[in-house]
């Protein structure tokens, strides 16, 4: 019986260790949250798409405003993870790699189709000087846009 609880605990303890062993080499993508992501498709009035971009939003005093934005093409997928919606979004370096990236979480996902630019538009009520950054702990020359 000795015996037998003693292989027990050794196979437990290998289990317990050998996980925490590769969380620690596996490096962790900062996260931080908003209230909303909405993925946008902003076109001419001649119906031509112009850009596709995920805004990042936030509820201020009673009203959406924008806190960040990125272009799709610098995004992962949309995925809904425990009852919220994830993203990772990337900027860019002096050369255009795809690096520093961020986790975004929001309890709220939507995607519109638009005749004009949702987040320039909404600089009328939240200047873009006075955003939430979400990336704003890279140097300047890594940011995307």
């Amino acid at each position: 019986m000795g015996a037998l609880l003693s292989d027990i605990v050794g196979s437990l303890t290998v289990l317990l260790v050998i996980p925490a062993a590769l969380a620690l080499s596996i490096p962790m993508t900062p996260t931080t949250r908003c209230d909303i992501i909405e993925r946008n498709f902003y076109y001419a009035p001649d119906g031509h798409l112009i850009m596709e971009q995920y805004i990042f939003w936030d509820w201020l005093d009673g009203e959406l405003v924008v806190v960040d934005w990125r272009l799709a093409r610098s995004c992962t997928r949309v995925s809904s993870w425990k009852s919220m919606f994830e993203i990772t979004a990337y900027t860019r370096n002096s050369v255009g790699a795809y690096v520093h990236p961020l986790r975004v979480l929001a309890y709220e996902y939507r995607e519109t189709h638009t005749l004009l630019d949702p987040e320039q538009a909404n600089t009328k009520i939240l200047r873009k000087k006075d955003r939430r950054k979400l990336f704003k702990g890279l140097p300047r020359s890594h940011r995307s846009p």
